[in-house]
């Protein structure tokens, strides 16, 4: 029996020695099972495109367009003012780039007779032109021109019939990131009586500082000399402070202002000193030179009609005038009387 199956048995056992079992490490990688092939009874087409055929373009969205660089800022840009380092001197615009000015002074006594000195005067500034960046500076030219004409000459003979100012006034001012401003300036001209006009040429002239300590806070400190005039050396000091837009307040010498603006009308406070020397003929009893002073308080309202025309007007009292006559010998002072005045300032870009 067991005869009979041993040929059997004998292969099968040389057959389990020969296999590898599967839990078996052989150090060969295990091939990867073979992917079925997915089952599907429609057989793959390849289709050919037609001859002639129109291709049909798929329009795309366009890239963005490039952005311009950002601007720099204001306070980097050179000739323009950081806002933290503004000035209610340098700043805000005192007044037009061109206006036209009459002034009526009534009569007034002296000291000397019974007799009134009245007079007309007439003020203008015309500006010429604005540099900027000029030498790492702002420089601005203005022809001005002034002229008192005395109405009556209270019978003295040092009244001059009229004085006339007609100087070119030049203001050149560097400002700097620490808040500090300079400015020198001066105004060469013609100051002199209308009968006398060769007399007259003076060069007055400026330096000033001025500080912003904040936005709404700065200060000025300089002097203008004035050589050959009555008073040889004017200070120039004050406060300028501007706690809003509506209102902006210049405690200073020679001119203090006080402003409050209401939309297209400013209603204005002024208080000034004015001093000038006149250069006289020094001939049949005039005098060398004239030096005219007084302190002007005044206030009024300006009203901006459009963007190109202002009208101003003014009234106050003019107080402490004296009028001083000086030649190579000797200074006399004649004392005229307080007085009120009229003004009116046609200002725009005519």
């Amino acid at each position: 029996m067991i005869s009979r199956h041993l040929p059997a048995i004998t292969l099968l056992f040389l057959f389990a020695c020969g296999a590898q079992g599967a839990w078996e490490d052989t150090g060969v990688p295990a091939r990867p099972a073979p992917t079925p092939a997915p089952r599907s009874t429609t057989p793959t087409r390849t289709v050919t495109p037609r001859r002639g055929a129109t291709t049909t373009s798929v329009r795309q969205p366009a890239p963005p367009s490039p952005q311009p660089a950002a601007a720099p800022d204001a306070g980097t840009a050179r000739g323009l003012v950081p806002p933290d380092l503004y000035s209610p001197f340098l700043d805000p615009p005192i007044e037009p780039l061109r206006w036209f000015s009459l002034m009526y002074v009534p009569g007034a006594g002296t000291d000397r007779n019974a007799e009134e000195v009245s007079l007309v005067e007439l003020d203008s500034r015309y500006n010429l032109a604005q540099w900027r960046n000029l030498l790492l500076g702002d420089l601005n030219v203005n022809v001005r021109f002034r002229s008192l004409l005395f109405l009556d000459d209270a019978e003295l003979v040092i009244m001059p019939t009229g004085l006339i100012e007609l100087p070119l006034q030049f203001d050149w001012t560097w400002r700097y990131l620490n808040g500090l401003s300079f400015q020198i300036g001066a105004r060469p001209g013609l100051y002199a009586d209308v009968e006398a006009l060769g007399d007259g040429l003076a060069v007055p002239f400026h330096t000033a500082f001025y500080y912003t300590v904040n936005p709404q806070l700065s200060w000025l400190l300089g002097a203008e000399v004035r050589p050959g005039w009555n008073m040889p050396l004017m200070p120039l000091v004050g406060l300028g402070w501007e706690p809003a837009e509506a209102f902006r307040l210049i405690l200073a010498l020679p001119t203090s202002t006080a402003l409050l603006q209401l939309g297209p009308i400013g209603l204005f406070g002024t208080a000034g000193w004015r001093n000038t020397s006149y250069g006289m003929s020094g001939e049949e009893g005039d005098p060398d030179s004239l030096t005219v002073e007084d302190i002007q308080l005044g206030g009024g309202l300006q009203i901006a009609f459009s963007a190109s025309f202002n009208l101003r007007l003014e009234g106050g009292l003019l107080v402490n005038r004296s009028l001083v006559a000086e030649n190579n010998t000797a200074e006399d002072t004649l004392d005229v009387a307080n007085s009120p005045y009229f003004r009116a300032v046609f200002g725009g870009s005519f």
